[in-house]
């Protein structure tokens, strides 16, 4: 059975948005794919990956660590959100306490994967992975705002802070 979210608009109505959100039949499958795009890098990175980045020249190969950093990063991001809401949803904690978490994982902070530098020279199955997270990831920062609002002011990201200081260091050579 999941818990219903605590939080309250104007005259006691529980939020449409956050209502719908955290039911089973919208929630779930959000999870699913979000475990699902884990496993299918697990494994891309640990096998086929593996194989392909020893082949690469040095430019190439430095794009495929770059864009495999990122995308390890957020798939933890992700799976870190992910695992929070549900714990919401079934219950395990209140919606007003995931709300107020300030460590929780923000997802609206995160850099698409296909703007990151480089990007075309990575193998095709890498790309392939990195679209499918990009789309994950803006589906669960729609989901975020919805139940959120804008939560990048309230919780800013001292990880992307610290990528962001040494991009811009970088930039000024």
């Amino acid at each position: 059975m999941r818990a219903m979210p605590d939080m309250e608009e104007e005259g006691g109505a529980i939020g449409f948005a956050a209502r719908k959100i955290t039911s089973s039949e919208f929630f779930l499958p959000l999870f699913r794919e979000g475990m699902d795009i884990v496993a299918a890098a697990a494994a891309y990175l640990e096998g086929e990956g593996k194989r392909e980045s020893e082949g690469l020249r040095t430019g190439p190969k430095l794009a495929y660590i770059a864009v495999s950093m990122r995308l390890v990063v957020a798939l933890t991001e992700i799976v870190a959100w992910l695992v929070l809401h549900r714990a919401v949803q079934e219950g395990e904690i209140t919606f007003d306490a995931a709300a107020s978490d300030a460590g929780r994982p923000v997802l609206s902070r995160l850099a698409r994967l296909s703007d990151l530098p480089g990007r075309e020279a990575v193998p095709e199955r890498l790309a392939e992975i990195a679209d499918r997270i990009d789309r994950l990831g803006s589906r669960l920062a729609a989901t975020e705002r919805a139940l959120y609002g804008d939560p990048t002011a309230a919780f800013p990201n001292p990880v992307l802070q610290r990528i962001a200081l040494i991009e811009a260091a970088f930039a000024k050579r």
